[in-house]
């Protein structure tokens, strides 16, 4: 009989699907690390870190983060600095449809999503 997999909701400030920057380059091997072993479903905020261009979608459309699936919100300056009822909802929706072992935020304001989401 199968074991069944732990099952994860990484809540990320970023698109670790575009390892950029330093910090996203981290998030990506993060992510795929934790996809191999887990049932991972992804949150996070989309053009981070960079202006929204057509050239990274097609540069980095076959990075394999090995997650169930990923939820992107797109960003604004004062959903990610403040607050954004988008991110809020995307996270209480995973929350609501899906058993988590475990809720992982990587860092700002994405504890706080996790955290009220509860």
């Amino acid at each position: 009989m199968p074991v069944k997999r732990k099952e994860i909701l990484f809540v990320s400030a970023y698109d670790p699907s575009k390892p950029i920057n330093g910090a996203s380059v981290r998030g990506l091997q993060l992510v795929k690390h934790l996809g191999m072993g887990f049932d991972l479903d992804l949150v996070c905020f989309e053009g981070v870190g960079h202006a929204p261009a057509a050239d990274l979608e097609r540069r980095f459309a076959d990075v394999d983060l090995r997650v169930r699936s990923r939820t992107r919100i797109a960003f604004t300056r004062a959903g990610y600095f403040l607050f954004d009822p988008r991110m809020f909802r995307a996270v209480r929706r995973q929350l609501v449809t899906a058993h988590y072992d475990w809720v992982f935020c990587d860092y700002g304001l994405a504890i706080l999503y996790g955290l009220l989401s509860r």
